[in-house]
């Protein structure tokens, strides 16, 4: 784990550093007063989260909330600064060569000089896109869909579960904001609810008045939960804890029958268990074929056991991309999007955007959701 960290960190430095260096160069356009200044202040943001992570980790949250928020905030503001004057810098590219190839006149500059250049307006872009993006993530969107089985007997009830991802408790997890999850949730009426990792986020101290809100949350069948690479990063033995306070029953690589058509399983992510593939497959392979299997995972990577043994896998992990245009490092990543993704003739994988945030406060074409699943008889 501290060889992964190590490797975390450099690879953390090396593009969120590296960002800056860039970012450095279109603010001095806009700031070139200070030229000192601006480097201190770049760096002192580039380092920022890392001690924040540190000091939450090791249970020092308290002394370090407002340089957490000022310094996730601003991580967020900063890719899509990044974003906006890469966009402003690749038009003036193409304008300059297509002058060359083409030989037209062409003024060069998408936006005048006289107001402010591109530095500027991609600065005034991504702090609107900032503002916007922080009213995003403290709402909550209820995602509905409904997945019909033969095996389901025609006289059953449906049966409602409702799915909570990436909730990411900790540092700057607003109260008020996860009473509403826990109200929204509530008034579905869920027979069972779960948690497909990330319940928590680096921080498994000082959660004891966030954790309590899940008492009121009840359901006919119970609260279940798979970790996350972020239980794996906050401590797996501090990880549990947390999880069983909240009253959810964790699944490690393990099976429960919850009615006479549904199986319930859940598996470890692999930042928890290396062996983790292996101990999958074992594991679906001791389900019986009959039964309606749901299977909990964090990360949405389908194995060839899933898509013989599973009828709806649910994962969570990416987001949504959380800061778009990040959804596209996030789908070259897993070749998945959100939402529901039929494989082959039997499994269907859903995947959620998450319900809270990782980072920065922000979600940006990306929102939060709680999932409503219904599971019927077909007809």
């Amino acid at each position: 784990m501290t060889l992964f960290f190590t490797l975390l960190l450099s690879v953390y430095v090396v593009v969120f550093g590296g960002m800056h260096v860039y970012l450095y160069r279109k603010l001095y356009a806009i700031w070139p007063q200070q030229p000192t200044l601006l480097i201190t202040l770049l760096a002192a943001l580039v380092i920022a989260p890392v001690v924040v992570g540190v000091l939450a980790h090791f249970g020092h949250a308290h002394r370090v909330k407002l340089v957490a928020q000022v310094s996730y905030v601003w991580m967020g503001f900063a890719f899509l600064f990044f974003c906006s004057a890469l966009l402003f810098d690749a038009y003036e590219l193409l304008l300059v060569r297509g002058s060359e190839y083409f030989a037209f006149d062409a003024a060069h500059g998408l936006v005048p000089a006289s107001l402010g250049g591109a530095p500027l307006v991609a600065l005034v872009l991504a702090a609107v896109a900032t503002g916007y993006g922080g009213w995003a993530a403290q709402q909550i969107r209820v995602e509905q869909l409904v997945i019909t089985s033969p095996k389901f007997l025609a006289q059953s009830p449906p049966l409602r579960i409702v799915q909570l991802s990436d909730v990411h408790l900790g540092l700057l997890t607003n109260e008020r904001w996860l009473q509403r999850v826990v109200d929204t949730v509530a008034a579905l009426q869920p027979d069972v609810l779960v948690s497909t990792g990330d319940l928590l986020d680096i921080q498994p101290n000082d959660l004891d008045h966030l954790l309590k809100l899940f008492d009121a949350l009840q359901p006919r069948y119970g609260k279940f939960a798979v970790t996350g690479n972020h239980e794996a990063f906050a401590g797996i033995a501090a990880s549990r804890d947390v999880t069983q306070r909240a009253g959810f029953r964790l699944l490690s690589f393990e099976a429960l029958r919850l009615t006479d058509q549904l199986t319930l399983a859940g598996v470890d992510d692999p930042a928890v268990d290396a062996d983790h593939q292996r101990k999958e497959t074992a594991l679906l392979q001791t389900l019986a074929p009959e039964q309606f299997v749901i299977l909990l995972k964090h990360q949405p990577r389908i194995t060839a056991a899933a898509r013989e043994r599973v009828d709806v896998q649910l994962s969570g992990h990416i987001h949504g991309g959380q800061i778009a245009p990040f959804n596209l490092f996030t789908w070259l990543s897993y070749h998945v999007s959100t939402g529901l993704t039929p494989f082959g003739e039997r499994l269907r994988l859903y995947v959620s955007r998450g319900t809270g945030v990782w980072g920065p406060p922000i979600r940006f074409f990306a929102d939060p959701e709680i999932t409503l699943i219904e599971l019927r008889a077909q007809p």
